[in-house]
C-alpha cells in the first residue's frame, strides 16, 4: 500500500481519530509503518493496549480492495489533508480531519462542505461513528451555519 492508501484505510477504524492518528505517526514515522504495526509497537507509541489489539485485529478482516469498490461505485472521492484542494476552511482548524469523503466536484467554499455532511449522512459505507464525527467536524467549526 502506499502512504496515502495507508491512511485512508487508517480512518475506518472509528476508534482512531485525527489527533490520534498524528500523535501515532509522529512516532511510527509513517502510515505504512502505523498501519503494519503490531499491537504492542502501537502501545510503545502511546496507543491504549486493548485498542490496539482491537485494530491489529480488525485490520486482519480489513478489505480496502472492497473499499475502493465501493467508492467507485457510488462515484465518492477522497482528499486527504495534504493534497491541494483539501479545503482550506477545514485544513484551518485545530483538527482537521484528515479524509474527506465527496461526490461531484470539491470547491472549496461552504456549500462544498455542506456537501459533504450531506454525503455522510446518506452513505451507509461509512460507520456512523464517522458520520457523526465528521458532521460534527464541519458543524462545530461554523462553516455551515
Amino acid at each position: 500500500m502506499t502512504e496515502r492508501e495507508s491512511l485512508i484505510a487508517l480512518t475506518h477504524f472509528v476508534k482512531f481519530g485525527p489527533a490520534g492518528l498524528k500523535k501515532l505517526y509522529a512516532r511510527l514515522g509513517s502510515w505504512n509503518d502505523l498501519w503494519s504495526a503490531v499491537a504492542s509497537s502501537l502501545n510503545h507509541a502511546g496507543l491504549d493496549l486493548k485498542i490496539a489489539n482491537e485494530f491489529v485485529t480488525w485490520r486482519s478482516t480489513f478489505n480496502i480492495e472492497h473499499s475502493w469498490k465501493i467508492l467507485d461505485a457510488e462515484k465518492i472521492q477522497i482528499v486527504c489533508l495534504d493534497d491541494d484542494n483539501y479545503p482550506e476552511p477545514l485544513r484551518n482548524i485545530s483538527q482537521p480531519p484528515l479524509v474527506l469523503y465527496y461526490q461531484g466536484k470539491l470547491r472549496n467554499s461552504k456549500t462544498a462542505l455542506a456537501q459533504i455532511s450531506q454525503l455522510l449522512e446518506k452513505r451507509n459505507h461509512l460507520t456512523e461513528a464517522q458520520t457523526q464525527y465528521c458532521s460534527v467536524i464541519v458543524c462545530t467549526t461554523g462553516i455551515l451555519w
